[in-house]
């Protein structure tokens, strides 16, 4: 089936243009940018999800990591370490948090008005900042570059390199540390009672308490694995040579109590370019976006396309949000569009 385009946007004026993960609130979409001006520039623009209309636009002379909006209130998170709090009605800057890290990633979402970040590029730190008391609640060294951090059960799960790391959400104490020795893993979600991570080449579940190996999956020839969505039994991803996968988990207790997890493949869709966006699901469709200048949607439950669009760019980390009727994406080169879901 061909896929329906209702509306498309395209920065102009800009070179090597990135985008990051597009958030939909009511009425605006908002989208985030980075381009080379001789140095890094980045800009959020508004527009409405009905016309695509620029409602208003904020520039930043650095890079800005991602986008995370709360009671009509918009968080940027920059590289150079700052936290950026905007109104998300009229873009105007609210307040500008230091975080003391020399270069930051992405955020994890909100929790009980905390967030946390973890350090990149050579930065080792995992810092927890509270929104309400706008200040630094605490800061502990990590294991390297790190990938986003999860927030869960008064702990914060932290991704560096080829390790995992717990920290008590109230002291920042590391409550324990696992390795992987197959490379690094990325991007921690909650499953279950568990701790879920994408690896190189496979699938790690982590006891929440205590960091220890509840089970591992893996396909032959499968690449590495940026992220995982999880929906009820089920987990759905994508890899680095463009294979995207259906999976369902099986959860065993032995006599004491402990559980081992296992997985079978329900199928597997072979795209030709890198997947590292996250997945995005409705009831029946998943959905994600390659570098391979595609949209794809598969029937959640055969892994069957549903329909393609051509993004006329690459995904990169960048991803889309749904709401009941259209798709929203955001890509390279400053692309916006808005299609039919169905």
């Amino acid at each position: 089936m061909k896929a329906t385009k209702l509306l498309e946007y395209k920065l102009k004026g800009e070179r090597n243009i990135s985008s990051k993960n597009p958030i939909l609130d009511g009425d605006h979409l908002y989208c985030l940018f980075t381009y080379n001006k001789n140095y890094f520039e980045s800009r959020i623009i508004c527009l409405t999800k009905n016309s695509f209309e620029v409602v208003w636009e904020y520039k930043y002379p650095f890079i800005m990591n991602n986008l995370i909006i709360h009671n009509k209130i918009l968080f940027a998170c920059t590289m150079d370490g700052v936290l950026l709090e905007l109104d998300a009605i009229n873009g105007k800057l609210l307040s500008s948090n230091e975080l003391n890290i020399d270069r930051c990633g992405r955020t994890s979402e909100i929790y009980n008005d905390l967030i946390a970040v973890g350090g990149i590029q050579g930065t080792k730190e995992t810092t927890c900042f509270s929104l309400s008391d706008k200040k630094i609640k605490w800061t502990k060294e990590n294991n390297g570059h790190s990938s986003i951090p999860l927030i869960i059960q008064n702990s914060v799960l932290q991704c560096a390199e080829h390790q995992i790391t717990c920290f008590d959400l109230d002291s920042g104490k590391q409550v324990w540390n696992s390795k992987e020795k197959r490379g690094y893993v990325r991007n921690p979600i909650y499953f279950k009672s568990s701790i879920v991570v994408g690896g190189k080449g496979h699938i790690n579940f982590y006891n929440l308490k205590n960091g220890k190996l509840e089970g591992q999956y893996s396909e032959q020839n499968m690449g590495s694995i940026s992220r995982i969505i999880a929906h009820k039994d089920c987990l759905y991803f994508g890899d680095s040579i463009g294979n995207f996968y259906g999976t369902k988990i099986f959860e065993k207790k032995n006599v004491f109590g402990k559980i081992k997890y296992s997985a079978k493949k329900l199928w597997e869709y072979n795209s030709s370019g890198t997947i590292e966006s996250l997945p995005v699901l409705n009831e029946s469709k998943v959905l994600f976006i390659n570098d391979d200048n595609k949209l794809i949607c598969l029937d959640r439950f055969t892994g069957e396309l549903v329909w393609l669009f051509n993004t006329k760019a690459e995904a990169g980390v960048s991803g889309l949000v749904l709401d009941k009727e259209n798709v929203f994406v955001s890509v390279a080169k400053g692309h916006v569009y808005k299609i039919k879901l169905n």
